[in-house]
């Protein structure tokens, strides 16, 4: 038994006995503290659970106190992706303890985050940046603080969001400065989580590794179970996006082990929906396609989940891969109309701009190829998707040359052939050379046909 289960029986054991009330400040102290500590763990049951049950006793806290565990509760409720739950909760706190909220502006400034933070996850991304950055502002007045680094931070996630990708990235890091100057190795593992992806983003992955490894041990060694589930996700999918995909897959192992022991069904959801990915690119339809139609409510795209979209978008995929483009065409046109709802600027509509382009070009349909890629390529470079931007020069060129334009077509295929040399990202690299052999040879090359 390690030390934080140690005083977790102990506790439990103190509240079992009704004792908690006269116990001395210290302890006291000692239990919102380790409340706050199971919370980082991710372990978002027992966290609720100790922090109902700590603020049933509230005569032996102090306002700043309760406050904390209620900020501890939001906070679960988050990572467990309750974000309606944790909304409501922050606002009665708002209403019921306004007095205790001024008195305390730590745990207040931290609800305030968390306030802009569900906001954001609820679609409601011009609320969250007014709330965020009115906070931001006025803690920019004095030293730097993890409440700080956590502002900002999110700030980075909806800028990034909302394809405002320079902002994002200049958010990202100061919000690792402002995390590192405050010592708070947690809100640091956090801050280099997003810094990671930011650079992963914009295919500069040296970077991305590095800053995704430093979260990793941060949050390994701080036994952030959630976190580390989160990280290593991305790096798997950074591997993935490399080729590396024996390395993405023993990556993507540990990755549902971890999602396993938190029990926690969105986050397994998202670690398989990275496994359908890899399985992809290996050409293992069948199995990634069973791991999407396990995602719940990936048939009903209306309101669904992210993890419920993403499923929908690999099955169109899995489909395109097999030709289906008729079927493909059908599931991405549907997700299109919900996410352009969502975040007419995010990256899942950016990717399915080119797979609609793929889809109407199969179909014979060029000129919609045309339109949908030069409107994919237009979004990639605002949001800093480059991947996606590489990718989606193949389908443009094609669709250039099949509209009578072959001098275009040349310079997609030149573009992208730029890109790769750049990003080094070989799956789609190798399907643009592909593309590129079969234009010179095909009717559509013009004055290029035959060229070396």
């Amino acid at each position: 038994m390690n030390a934080r289960e140690t005083r977790q029986r102990a506790l439990e054991e103190l509240l079992n006995q009704g004792g908690f009330n006269v116990l001395a400040p210290p302890v006291v102290e000692a239990a919102v503290r380790h409340c706050e500590d199971t919370v980082r763990t991710g372990d978002v049951d027992a966290a609720l659970d100790l922090a109902s049950r700590i603020v049933g006793r509230r005569d032996a806290l102090s306002a700043e106190q309760e406050l904390r565990l209620h900020a501890a509760r939001a906070t679960a409720l988050a990572i467990g992706w309750k974000y309606i739950q944790a909304l409501e909760l922050v606002k009665l706190v708002r209403k019921e303890m306004a007095e205790a909220l001024r008195a305390a502006p730590e745990p207040a400034d931290r609800l305030t985050v968390l306030e802009g933070m569900c906001l954001y996850m609820l679609n409601q991304a011009e609320d969250s940046l007014r709330t965020l950055m009115e906070l931001r502002s006025r803690l920019l007045k004095g030293p730097d603080t993890a409440v700080l680094a956590f502002c900002t931070n999110q700030l980075s996630a909806v800028y990034a969001s909302d394809g405002k990708f320079e902002l994002a990235a200049q958010m990202a890091l100061d919000a690792v400065v402002s995390a590192r100057r405050s010592g708070d190795e947690y809100v640091i593992g956090q801050t280099l989580t997003n810094y990671s992806q930011i650079q992963k983003r914009a295919c500069r992955w040296a970077e991305a590794r590095a800053a995704g490894e430093e979260a990793l041990s941060i949050q390994e060694a701080l036994g952030a179970r959630h976190q580390v589930n989160h990280i290593m996700r991305s790096l798997a999918l950074l591997r993935w996006k490399r080729g590396e995909l024996s390395a993405a897959l023993d990556m993507w192992a540990q990755c549902a082990a971890s999602a396993k022991d938190l029990s926690n069904v969105v986050l397994a959801s998202f670690t398989d929906l990275t496994k359908a990915l890899i399985l992809i690119h290996l050409g293992q339809f069948e199995e990634a396609q069973s791991i999407c139609r396990n995602v719940p409510g990936w048939e009903v795209l209306h309101g669904g989940s992210k993890a419920a979209l993403l499923a929908a978008e690999y099955l169109g995929e899995i489909e395109l891969e097999r030709g289906r483009a008729a079927s493909a065409l059908r599931l991405f046109e549907e997700l299109r109309t919900r996410t352009v709802a969502v975040s007419p600027r995010g990256d899942l509509t950016a990717e399915l701009n080119r797979r609609l382009a793929e889809c109407h070009y199969l179909l014979a349909r060029h000129d919609a190829a045309y339109s949908a890629s030069i409107e994919g390529v237009e979004l990639c470079r605002r949001t800093g998707d480059r991947y996606e931007e590489a990718a989606t020069y193949r389908i443009l060129a094609l669709s250039a040359a099949a509209i009578g334009k072959p001098d275009e077509a040349k310079k997609w295929f030149d573009v992208g052939f730029a890109f790769y040399e750049d990003i080094q990202t070989p799956y789609e690299w190798g399907k643009l050379w592909m593309a590129y052999g079969d234009w010179l040879l095909g009717p559509n090359a013009g004055v290029h046909a035959g060229a070396n």
